[in-house]
């Protein structure tokens, strides 16, 4: 696909997330001018409009930090930062795990260091929506040329029927989120000469790993 046919597709893809919300907005209204006296059932009405206008806001939100993702300079720093970062992130979430790793000897990476804790910072979102058991965060060398970064979760795991298309824009799991989380950890990666992947965790669950480029 190249990048002419790729933006129609995520435009595509917008225009249908924005139509579905507007067409319970005026479905709602609809029926409220047309059947509707009771107070409870304006009510009902309009709390249905505030959460379809908050999905319109947030698609277009997530859509512009998609879209703003551009070359950055890169960096060479340990990757036990990203993993010291990431926990001073998420300071009172208690299904967070850190396994211990030696931070005297974490391998050096050279990528865009915020780029990069943006995409980590999405994945483990991800994973804490989807799993209510531990979130394990770690990182591991592979081989001379590679830093794996590793969430690991007890969730369901992706749909089949999506688990081929999870890092494309706007394919949302069933709680129905956006569906931009894993596209913007796509395009961080593809800024990065990084590789993102999902895949299924022994004894149930999903590890979604990060392969940075090391030095």
């Amino acid at each position: 696909m190249n990048d002419r046919e790729h933006m129609q597709t995520m435009v595509s893809r917008l225009a249908h997330e924005i139509r579905n919300p507007l067409a319970t907005i005026k479905s709602g209204i609809q029926l409220f001018l047309r059947f509707t006296s009771e107070p409870e059932d304006l009510t009902k009405y309009l709390v249905d409009a505030v959460v379809a206008t908050d999905r319109i806001d947030a698609a277009i939100v997530r859509m512009r930090l998609l879209l703003s993702l551009v070359p950055r300079t890169s960096s060479i720093f340990p990757v036990s930062r990203l993993m010291d970062s990431l926990e001073r992130q998420f300071p009172e979430e208690p299904r967070l795990s850190f396994p211990t790793n030696d931070d005297h000897r974490a391998p050096k990476v050279f990528v865009n260091f915020d780029q990069i804790m943006l995409a980590l910072t999405e994945l483990v979102t991800n994973a804490l929506l989807y799993s209510s058991d531990t979130v394990e965060v770690s990182w591991a060398a592979e081989g001379q040329r590679t830093v794996a970064l590793h969430v690991r979760d007890r969730g369901p795991g992706p749909p089949k029927e999506i688990e081929t298309r999870l890092f494309e824009p706007f394919v949302a799991g069933p709680h129905r989120g956006i569906g931009l989380g894993l596209a913007i950890v796509a395009r961080v990666c593809e800024l990065n000469e990084a590789r993102a992947t999902v895949g299924a965790r022994e004894g149930g669950g999903s590890e979604l790993t990060i392969s940075l480029p090391r030095v």
